[in-house]
């Protein structure tokens, strides 16, 4: 899947360049990354052959890119919508600059569940919903200001659970297991309207069901 959206990539992306303390970071993330996305590191790899591009700068800006909050995110149970569905939103506040580069992607891992999702990122997510119906999205926190930690970054963590998992309550175990880098705020909902919001951080993962 690598090699296919390198195929799609070619050209119009290139990693910026990256301080050797960012790469050190990254490498010190691609641990825990092989340990609770496994697969996703040899997707970057595929990406950067078929690009033609340095892995380590575009492991660096997958997996320890920095992010301000911006995002909204909301979910609403069936029995306070009309139809009797479950709703979910998500806005992307994000840079101007970057809205060229925002696509929607339809993602089939092999083995994996087929989701579809908006976003600016080779491999990450920042939100989307799976064939399973499960939907997620996340959000920076406004306000936290503890300085990074090696893990695994949200949209990487977005990513496997759009490619895994089919119920609220297996995402929000997933990210109460994972270390996170920094805080962010999880939204959850799965087909039969079980919603959960995930506040995580490097020190600790609070769980809140609708």
């Amino acid at each position: 899947m690598g090699l296919q959206m390198g195929g799609f990539l070619k050209g119009k992306f290139f990693p910026p360049p990256a301080s050797k303390e960012k790469i050190q970071f990254a490498r010190e993330c691609e641990v825990y990354v092989r340990e609770y996305a496994p697969g996703l590191l040899q997707e970057l790899r595929g990406i950067a052959e078929a690009c033609s591009i340095d892995l380590q700068l575009l492991n660096t800006f997958v997996l320890a890119l920095g992010i301000e909050p911006r995002c909204s995110i909301f979910a609403v149970s069936a029995d306070h919508t009309i139809d009797e569905t479950p709703l979910f939103a998500r806005n992307y506040d994000w840079y101007e600059r970057a809205n060229q580069y925002f696509t929607s992607v339809v993602t089939s891992p092999s083995g994996g569940l087929t989701s579809l999702s908006l976003t600016d990122h080779p491999v990450g997510r920042y939100g989307g919903v799976n064939e399973a119906g499960l939907a997620v999205a996340v959000s920076a926190i406004p306000g936290y200001s503890k300085k990074p930690v090696p893990g695994v970054r949200m949209n990487v963590a977005t990513r496997w659970i759009l490619d895994t998992f089919k119920t609220t309550e297996e995402a929000a175990s997933y990210l109460e297991e994972i270390p996170h880098q920094i805080g962010h705020n999880f939204l959850i909902a799965d087909r039969d309207g079980n919603i959960a919001l995930v506040e995580t951080a490097s020190e600790k993962v609070v769980i809140r069901n609708a």
